[in-house]
Parts: C-alpha cells; structure tokens; sequence
C-alpha cells in the first residue's frame, strides 16, 4: 500500500505521466539516469521511486518522514479534478502567456485601481498608460499598485534631491555675490532690475521669472554690466523711479518712515534727521519721476 501512495503523489506532483495502478504490473523498461537515494526504503519499491529527486524531501537521517509522505499525498488528492495552471514554456506565444495572465488574476485595464496617498498627485494621461502597460506586463492589481507607489516616491525622492542641490549651489552663488558686491550689493541689484525693464516688458519678465533666470547670478551680473553702460536720462522711469527702486516699493518705504513716530524722519532732535530728509527726497522723486 505504502508504494501505491509514495508512486501516486509523485505522478501527482507530474513527476511521472501515468498513475501506478493498485496492484500488479510489471517493471518499467527505461533505465535508471539517477542515483540511488540514500534511504532506507520498504520492500517492493520500483527502482525509479529509488532514484526519484523529489523524495529527497522527505527523508531525514536515512529514513524517510512517512507523517510528512501521508500529509502531502492527502494535499495532492485535493488538488485532483482542479484547474492547473501551466507555466508557459520558453517558446510560448503572447497568447500562451495572455492566457495565463488571465488565469491567475490578471484583471482588464480598465479594472485597475490605484488607490492615492494623501495629498498625492497623478496625471491622468500617466495613470492610463501605466494601467496599460501593467497589464501587458500581467501584473496582478496589487502588484501594479504596489509597483505605482514605488515608482512615484521614488521620482519625488529624486526630484527633490535635486532642488534640494539647487538651491544650495544657488544660496552659495549669492554669498559669493554679495562678498563681491559688498555694501552695494542691493543697488548693484536694483540696477540690474532697471536695465531688465528698460528692455523687457511685464510678460517678458515674468517668463523669465517662471523660468529661474532672473535668480541666476551669472544673468544678474550680466544685467548689471548692461545696466552701467545705460546713461542714467535714457532709462524708463513708468516703472522704475531715478533712484533704482520701483515705485511700490518707494511709496511702501515712504508710507513706514510717516508711521515709524520715533524714527528720524519725523523727530527733528534725532542724530539721523538729516539724513532721513534727504532719503525722503529721493523717494519722492523716484515715485513722482
């Protein structure tokens, strides 16, 4: 009996093509190509059981583990009259392997379902694509969403490194600038912004704006040696006031020295009253030129 059931859950595993039969038959003709296994086998068991592989399984110190035998059998008796889905083979066809997909879950494109953490963003021209070539690829929908969810942190990991550089190259540029620059620095600037809209208009500066140009150091200066070889009557002053700030910024710097009450524009007695007078002057001129 016991050969019958060790013959059987070997055929079942497809080890072997044909199921034993309970009793009788004769010797199988094909030689052995295997080595015997080291294991104390019952008596009247085939020679190719002796030589089966897959029985290295069960056995432990030269003897085999019959609990072990009999609890497998019993699992492959289940599995007797299932659906069995085949791996396709080296040469199959897109249809073998469609097939397949569609066997072991694979749903329709339209099936997919990826579920968006918080705050998270997706381009829905993307998300259909990456539907589409998920199930070409024969990902299982919690395979296809796992994979999305890589892929997106990742990207966001990457991009962010990459602004995170950015701006650390852009912060150590404008150090640079200001050191060269000096206690001109800020009218360095503003000059710069001058001759910037001596020759572009709003939209213009706003795409150059959008496009990070204008905090680039290397533009900025070049905007300033533009700005220095401008005589100071051929500038436009709609925008720009004479003394190199625009006009809301001259009416905002004008409207803090009338509302700073113990400040040195409004107190006469103060060290730096003079000097706030002139800077009013300047102001007013700017915003009123």
């Amino acid at each position: 009996m016991f050969k019958w059931i060790l013959s059987f859950f070997v055929f079942s595993l497809g080890i072997i093509d044909e199921p034993p039969m309970a009793t009788g038959g004769g010797e199988p003709s094909t030689p052995p190509v295997n080595p015997l296994l080291d294991v104390e086998f019952p008596e009247g068991i085939d020679e190719n059981l002796k030589r089966e592989p897959s029985l290295k399984l069960f056995v432990k110190d030269k003897k085999f583990n019959y609990p072990e035998i009999l609890k497998s059998y019993v699992n492959a008796q289940k599995l007797i009259g299932r659906d069995k889905v085949v791996l396709p083979g080296k040469n199959a066809t897109d249809e073998d392997w469609n097939n397949f997909y569609t066997k072991v879950g694979r749903p329709e494109i339209d099936k997919y379902e990826v579920n968006l953490k918080e705050g998270q963003e997706v381009d829905e021209t993307f998300l259909k694509k990456y539907k589409e070539v998920s199930h070409k690829s024969g990902l299982l929908p919690k395979q296809a969403e796992q994979l999305f969810h890589w892929y997106h942190d990742e990207v966001e990991s990457v991009q962010k490194a990459m602004l995170d550089e950015k701006t650390k190259g852009a912060e150590a540029e404008l150090f640079n600038l200001k050191k060269e620059w000096g206690v001109g620095f800020d009218k360095e600037v503003d000059l710069a912004k001058r001759a910037l809209r001596q020759f572009a208009d709003d939209d213009e500066i706003a795409t150059l704006k959008e496009s990070g140009l204008t905090s680039n150091v290397k533009f900025v200066k070049l905007l300033n040696k533009i700005g220095k070889s401008i005589k100071e009557d051929s500038f436009k002053h709609e925008s720009v006031g004479n003394f190199g700030i625009t006009k809301e910024d001259a009416s905002r710097k004008i409207m803090d020295m009338y509302s700073d009450k113990s400040g040195p524009y409004l107190n006469k007695s103060h060290p730096g009253h003079r000097q706030a007078l002139q800077e009013m002057l300047k102001l007013n001129e700017s915003l009123y030129s």
